[in-house]
Protein backbone atom coordinates (compact mmCIF):
# COMPACT_ATOMS: atom_id res chain seq x y z
CA UNK A 1 0.00 0.00 0.00
CA UNK A 2 1.38 3.52 -1.08
CA UNK A 3 -1.10 5.84 0.26
CA UNK A 4 -4.05 7.01 2.27
CA UNK A 5 -5.96 7.62 -1.00
CA UNK A 6 -5.48 4.11 -2.47
CA UNK A 7 -6.70 2.73 1.47
CA UNK A 8 -10.12 4.95 0.52
CA UNK A 9 -10.76 3.74 -2.61
CA UNK A 10 -10.90 -0.20 -2.41
CA UNK A 11 -13.50 -0.62 -4.94
CA UNK A 12 -11.35 0.75 -7.40
CA UNK A 13 -9.63 -2.81 -7.17
CA UNK A 14 -6.33 -1.10 -5.39
CA UNK A 15 -6.39 -3.39 -2.02
CA UNK A 16 -3.58 -4.63 -1.20
CA UNK A 17 -3.12 -8.47 -0.35
CA UNK A 18 -5.55 -8.76 3.39
CA UNK A 19 -1.94 -9.82 4.80
CA UNK A 20 -0.47 -6.89 4.26
CA UNK A 21 -3.52 -4.53 5.66
CA UNK A 22 -3.37 -6.78 9.12
CA UNK A 23 -0.04 -6.17 9.51
CA UNK A 24 -0.11 -2.19 8.86
CA UNK A 25 -3.22 -2.58 11.46
CA UNK A 26 -5.57 -1.16 9.01
CA UNK A 27 -8.13 -3.81 8.75
CA UNK A 28 -10.67 -2.34 10.14
CA UNK A 29 -10.16 1.03 8.25
CA UNK A 30 -10.19 -1.27 4.68
CA UNK A 31 -13.19 -2.19 5.84
CA UNK A 32 -14.71 0.91 6.88
CA UNK A 33 -13.90 2.21 3.73
CA UNK A 34 -14.55 -1.21 0.85
CA UNK A 35 -17.47 0.01 -1.08
CA UNK A 36 -20.98 -2.28 0.19
CA UNK A 37 -20.48 -3.91 -3.00
CA UNK A 38 -17.16 -4.83 -2.15
CA UNK A 39 -18.86 -7.75 -1.11
CA UNK A 40 -15.29 -10.77 -1.28
CA UNK A 41 -13.20 -7.84 0.31
CA UNK A 42 -15.60 -6.99 3.17
CA UNK A 43 -15.55 -11.05 4.10
CA UNK A 44 -12.04 -11.87 3.97
CA UNK A 45 -11.75 -8.28 6.00
CA UNK A 46 -14.84 -9.38 8.50
CA UNK A 47 -12.56 -11.57 10.58
CA UNK A 48 -9.72 -9.22 11.49
CA UNK A 49 -12.30 -6.48 12.34
CA UNK A 50 -14.12 -8.55 14.70
CA UNK A 51 -10.82 -9.00 16.75
CA UNK A 52 -10.07 -5.55 16.35
CA UNK A 53 -13.42 -5.05 18.26
CA UNK A 54 -13.00 -7.97 20.60
CA UNK A 55 -9.48 -6.14 21.37
CA UNK A 56 -10.74 -2.71 21.71
CA UNK A 57 -13.38 -4.24 24.28
CA UNK A 58 -10.82 -5.82 26.34
CA UNK A 59 -8.41 -2.56 26.59
CA UNK A 60 -11.26 -0.11 26.86
CA UNK A 61 -12.31 -2.41 29.57
CA UNK A 62 -8.77 -2.59 30.67
CA UNK A 63 -8.01 1.36 30.74
CA UNK A 64 -11.05 2.11 32.33
CA UNK A 65 -9.74 -0.62 35.50
CA UNK A 66 -6.39 0.65 35.39
CA UNK A 67 -7.84 4.75 35.82
CA UNK A 68 -10.18 3.79 38.79
CA UNK A 69 -6.93 2.24 40.65
CA UNK A 70 -4.56 5.23 39.83
CA UNK A 71 -7.44 8.02 40.97
CA UNK A 72 -4.69 9.89 42.73
CA UNK A 73 -2.04 9.65 40.74
CA UNK A 74 -1.37 11.93 37.10
CA UNK A 75 -1.95 9.06 34.26
CA UNK A 76 -1.52 10.58 30.98
CA UNK A 77 -3.13 8.00 27.91
CA UNK A 78 -0.50 7.77 25.02
CA UNK A 79 -0.13 6.28 21.75
CA UNK A 80 -2.99 4.01 20.28
CA UNK A 81 -5.03 3.57 23.66
CA UNK A 82 -5.52 7.47 23.08
CA UNK A 83 -5.39 7.85 19.36
CA UNK A 84 -8.00 5.51 19.06
CA UNK A 85 -10.80 7.26 20.67
CA UNK A 86 -9.68 10.82 19.98
CA UNK A 87 -8.69 10.74 16.09
CA UNK A 88 -10.46 7.85 14.83
CA UNK A 89 -13.52 7.67 16.51
CA UNK A 90 -13.96 4.77 17.65
CA UNK A 91 -11.11 2.69 19.58
CA UNK A 92 -11.76 -0.28 17.34
CA UNK A 93 -10.55 1.06 14.14
CA UNK A 94 -7.40 1.91 15.56
CA UNK A 95 -5.75 -1.67 16.45
CA UNK A 96 -2.90 -1.99 19.24
CA UNK A 97 -0.86 -3.98 20.64
CA UNK A 98 -0.76 -2.81 24.04
CA UNK A 99 -1.92 -0.06 26.45
CA UNK A 100 0.86 3.02 26.68
CA UNK A 101 0.18 5.04 29.86
CA UNK A 102 2.65 7.53 31.51
CA UNK A 103 3.58 8.90 34.85
CA UNK A 104 5.43 11.33 36.42
CA UNK A 105 8.85 9.20 36.86
CA UNK A 106 10.11 5.98 38.43
CA UNK A 107 8.48 6.29 41.66
CA UNK A 108 5.33 6.54 40.19
CA UNK A 109 5.91 3.85 37.69
CA UNK A 110 6.48 1.22 40.53
CA UNK A 111 3.36 2.32 42.64
CA UNK A 112 1.44 1.91 39.58
CA UNK A 113 2.41 -1.32 38.58
CA UNK A 114 2.29 -2.46 42.04
CA UNK A 115 -0.88 -1.65 42.00
CA UNK A 116 -2.03 -3.51 38.57
CA UNK A 117 -0.39 -6.70 40.05
CA UNK A 118 -2.46 -6.25 43.01
CA UNK A 119 -5.63 -6.22 40.20
CA UNK A 120 -4.36 -9.62 39.17
CA UNK A 121 -1.21 -8.67 36.40
CA UNK A 122 2.27 -10.33 36.78
CA UNK A 123 5.54 -8.29 35.44
CA UNK A 124 6.87 -9.10 32.17
CA UNK A 125 10.00 -10.04 31.97
CA UNK A 126 12.11 -7.08 30.73
CA UNK A 127 15.04 -5.35 30.90
CA UNK A 128 16.40 -4.63 34.41
CA UNK A 129 17.12 -1.43 36.33
CA UNK A 130 15.78 2.40 35.22
CA UNK A 131 18.40 3.49 32.77
CA UNK A 132 18.49 1.41 29.90
CA UNK A 133 14.53 1.13 29.71
CA UNK A 134 11.52 3.08 30.51
CA UNK A 135 8.39 1.65 31.19
CA UNK A 136 7.26 -1.35 33.17
CA UNK A 137 5.58 -3.61 31.09
CA UNK A 138 2.75 -5.77 32.59
CA UNK A 139 0.41 -8.62 31.62
CA UNK A 140 -3.14 -10.14 32.65
CA UNK A 141 -4.38 -11.77 29.62
CA UNK A 142 -3.31 -12.10 26.18
CA UNK A 143 -4.64 -8.79 25.37
CA UNK A 144 -4.31 -7.20 28.57
CA UNK A 145 -1.07 -5.83 28.21
CA UNK A 146 0.31 -2.20 30.12
CA UNK A 147 3.16 -0.21 29.44
CA UNK A 148 3.42 2.19 32.47
CA UNK A 149 6.18 4.32 30.80
CA UNK A 150 8.45 6.42 33.55
CA UNK A 151 9.27 8.62 30.63
CA UNK A 152 8.12 8.82 27.47
CA UNK A 153 10.59 7.24 25.70
CA UNK A 154 13.31 4.75 25.74
CA UNK A 155 15.77 7.27 23.68
CA UNK A 156 16.91 9.92 26.25
CA UNK A 157 17.24 12.66 23.45
CA UNK A 158 13.30 12.79 23.19
CA UNK A 159 12.85 11.85 26.66
CA UNK A 160 14.55 15.21 27.34
CA UNK A 161 12.46 17.02 24.81
CA UNK A 162 9.30 16.16 26.11
CA UNK A 163 9.18 15.76 30.18
CA UNK A 164 6.17 15.27 31.67
CA UNK A 165 5.69 18.40 33.73
CA UNK A 166 4.96 19.76 30.26
CA UNK A 167 3.35 17.32 28.85
CA UNK A 168 0.70 17.22 31.76
CA UNK A 169 0.67 21.01 31.93
CA UNK A 170 -0.76 20.28 28.20
CA UNK A 171 -2.96 17.74 28.02
CA UNK A 172 -6.45 17.28 26.63
CA UNK A 173 -9.08 15.04 27.88
CA UNK A 174 -11.34 12.26 26.15
CA UNK A 175 -13.70 9.74 26.84
CA UNK A 176 -13.76 6.26 27.15
CA UNK A 177 -17.01 4.64 27.73
CA UNK A 178 -18.50 7.54 29.29
CA UNK A 179 -14.58 7.44 31.43
CA UNK A 180 -12.64 10.97 31.49
CA UNK A 181 -8.85 10.30 31.03
CA UNK A 182 -6.01 12.18 29.59
CA UNK A 183 -3.43 12.28 26.79
CA UNK A 184 -0.98 13.99 25.15
CA UNK A 185 -1.91 17.55 23.45
CA UNK A 186 -2.09 17.96 19.41
CA UNK A 187 1.48 19.02 19.22
CA UNK A 188 3.33 16.93 21.87
CA UNK A 189 1.76 13.76 20.41
CA UNK A 190 2.48 14.63 17.17
CA UNK A 191 6.31 15.04 18.57
CA UNK A 192 6.68 11.62 19.95
CA UNK A 193 4.69 9.62 17.35
CA UNK A 194 7.15 11.06 14.78
CA UNK A 195 10.41 10.36 16.28
CA UNK A 196 8.65 7.36 17.30
CA UNK A 197 8.63 6.33 13.86
CA UNK A 198 12.70 6.66 13.88
CA UNK A 199 13.93 6.06 17.00
CA UNK A 200 12.23 2.98 18.06
CA UNK A 201 11.82 1.57 14.14
CA UNK A 202 15.35 2.06 13.05
CA UNK A 203 15.92 0.46 9.45
CA UNK A 204 12.16 -0.89 9.84
CA UNK A 205 8.81 -0.40 8.06
CA UNK A 206 6.93 0.38 10.70
CA UNK A 207 2.91 0.00 10.28
CA UNK A 208 1.34 2.00 8.60
CA UNK A 209 -1.09 3.21 11.34
CA UNK A 210 1.48 4.98 12.75
CA UNK A 211 2.14 7.03 9.86
CA UNK A 212 -1.93 7.65 9.92
CA UNK A 213 -1.79 8.80 13.33
CA UNK A 214 0.27 11.46 12.47
CA UNK A 215 -1.76 12.36 9.46
CA UNK A 216 -4.63 12.89 11.31
CA UNK A 217 -2.96 14.62 14.38
CA UNK A 218 -1.67 17.10 11.89
CA UNK A 219 -5.28 17.87 10.26
CA UNK A 220 -5.62 18.80 14.51
CA UNK A 221 -2.42 21.08 14.79
CA UNK A 222 -2.46 24.59 14.44
CA UNK A 223 0.27 27.41 14.03
CA UNK A 224 1.45 27.33 17.49
CA UNK A 225 1.45 23.73 17.81
CA UNK A 226 3.19 23.60 15.03
CA UNK A 227 5.81 26.51 16.60
CA UNK A 228 5.96 24.29 19.35
CA UNK A 229 7.34 20.83 17.40
CA UNK A 230 10.04 22.89 15.75
CA UNK A 231 11.58 24.62 18.93
CA UNK A 232 11.30 21.37 21.05
CA UNK A 233 12.91 19.47 17.81
CA UNK A 234 15.70 22.14 17.32
CA UNK A 235 16.55 22.33 20.78
CA UNK A 236 17.07 18.75 21.54
CA UNK A 237 18.39 17.86 17.55
CA UNK A 238 15.42 16.23 16.68
CA UNK A 239 15.09 17.69 13.18
CA UNK A 240 17.00 14.91 11.23
CA UNK A 241 14.38 12.55 13.10
CA UNK A 242 10.67 14.42 12.07
CA UNK A 243 12.21 14.91 8.60
CA UNK A 244 12.46 11.25 7.67
CA UNK A 245 9.30 10.86 9.18
CA UNK A 246 7.91 13.92 7.42
CA UNK A 247 8.78 12.43 4.17
CA UNK A 248 6.99 9.16 4.99
CA UNK A 249 3.87 11.55 6.13
CA UNK A 250 3.99 13.47 2.90
CA UNK A 251 4.05 10.24 0.85
CA UNK A 252 1.39 8.46 2.66
CA UNK A 253 -1.13 11.93 2.24
CA UNK A 254 0.32 14.43 0.23
CA UNK A 255 -0.03 18.41 1.48
CA UNK A 256 -1.53 17.62 4.54
CA UNK A 257 1.89 19.45 6.59
CA UNK A 258 1.54 22.73 6.60
CA UNK A 259 3.74 24.32 3.83
CA UNK A 260 6.11 26.40 5.79
CA UNK A 261 6.57 23.64 8.39
CA UNK A 262 7.60 21.50 5.61
CA UNK A 263 9.67 23.44 3.64
CA UNK A 264 11.65 24.37 7.11
CA UNK A 265 12.21 20.55 8.04
CA UNK A 266 12.96 20.09 4.50
CA UNK A 267 15.79 22.56 4.80
CA UNK A 268 16.89 21.70 7.90
CA UNK A 269 20.86 20.20 8.23
CA UNK A 270 21.08 16.69 9.49
CA UNK A 271 21.48 16.74 13.36
CA UNK A 272 22.07 14.26 15.87
CA UNK A 273 19.34 12.37 15.46
CA UNK A 274 20.30 10.60 12.36
CA UNK A 275 21.89 7.83 15.15
CA UNK A 276 18.49 6.86 15.30
CA UNK A 277 19.19 5.00 12.03
CA UNK A 278 20.78 2.19 13.49
CA UNK A 279 20.30 0.84 17.21
CA UNK A 280 23.75 0.72 18.06
CA UNK A 281 24.21 4.55 17.42
CA UNK A 282 21.15 5.26 18.96
CA UNK A 283 22.40 4.15 22.23
CA UNK A 284 25.67 5.61 21.85
CA UNK A 285 23.29 8.80 21.45
CA UNK A 286 21.86 7.91 24.86
CA UNK A 287 25.21 7.18 26.35
CA UNK A 288 26.38 10.80 25.67
CA UNK A 289 23.74 12.34 26.97
CA UNK A 290 23.98 10.74 30.24
CA UNK A 291 26.26 11.25 33.09
CA UNK A 292 29.21 9.44 33.55
CA UNK A 293 27.82 7.31 36.25
CA UNK A 294 24.35 6.35 34.67
CA UNK A 295 26.29 6.25 31.54
CA UNK A 296 27.93 2.89 33.41
CA UNK A 297 24.36 2.02 34.10
CA UNK A 298 23.11 1.85 31.29
CA UNK A 299 25.87 0.25 29.37
CA UNK A 300 25.48 -2.96 32.04
CA UNK A 301 21.56 -2.94 31.75
CA UNK A 302 21.99 -3.22 27.93
CA UNK A 303 24.80 -5.50 27.83
CA UNK A 304 24.84 -7.97 30.60
CA UNK A 305 20.55 -8.88 31.03
CA UNK A 306 20.11 -11.28 33.55
CA UNK A 307 19.60 -15.18 32.00
CA UNK A 308 16.23 -15.35 33.11
CA UNK A 309 15.55 -12.09 30.89
CA UNK A 310 17.19 -13.76 28.06
CA UNK A 311 15.37 -17.14 28.68
CA UNK A 312 12.52 -15.37 28.49
CA UNK A 313 12.94 -13.26 25.63
CA UNK A 314 14.41 -15.74 23.49
CA UNK A 315 11.97 -18.62 24.76
CA UNK A 316 14.49 -20.86 25.56
CA UNK A 317 12.99 -22.94 28.17
CA UNK A 318 16.10 -24.97 29.05
CA UNK A 319 18.87 -23.92 31.27
CA UNK A 320 22.24 -22.91 29.41
CA UNK A 321 24.60 -21.17 30.41
CA UNK A 322 25.42 -17.14 30.43
CA UNK A 323 27.85 -17.44 27.38
CA UNK A 324 25.37 -19.15 25.17
CA UNK A 325 22.49 -16.77 25.76
CA UNK A 326 24.53 -13.87 25.26
CA UNK A 327 26.06 -15.54 21.67
CA UNK A 328 21.92 -16.40 20.91
CA UNK A 329 21.60 -12.66 21.30
CA UNK A 330 23.80 -11.14 19.64
CA UNK A 331 23.06 -13.63 16.32
CA UNK A 332 19.33 -12.80 16.62
CA UNK A 333 20.77 -9.32 16.20
CA UNK A 334 23.14 -9.72 13.39
CA UNK A 335 20.32 -12.01 11.60
CA UNK A 336 17.31 -9.24 12.33
CA UNK A 337 19.79 -6.61 10.91
CA UNK A 338 20.68 -8.96 7.59
CA UNK A 339 16.81 -9.52 7.02
CA UNK A 340 15.59 -6.31 7.38
CA UNK A 341 18.37 -4.63 5.46
CA UNK A 342 16.89 -7.43 2.76
CA UNK A 343 13.68 -6.13 3.37
CA UNK A 344 14.29 -2.79 2.72
CA UNK A 345 16.02 -3.08 -0.14
CA UNK A 346 13.38 -5.31 -1.64
CA UNK A 347 10.58 -2.30 -0.47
Amino acid sequence: MRSYTELTTLDAGLLPHIDALVHHRLAPLAFHHAAPTSTTWRAALRPHVLAASATDLVQSLALIELSNVATDLNVLVIKGAATGALLYGAGALRPRTDIDVWVDGWAAAHDLANRLVRAGYHRVHQLPGTVARHAIALRRRPAEQVDVHAVCSRRVRLSRALPFAHAWAARQDFTVDGQRLYTLSHAHAWLLGAVHLTAHHPGQQPPLVLVDDLRRLAQRCEAADWAEIWARASAHELVAAIARSATRLEGWAPGVLPPAFADEVAAAAPDASTYFDHPLTAALDDLELLRPMQAATYLRELTLPPARYLHHHFGIARPRPYWMLATHRLLSGLVAQVATRGHNRAA
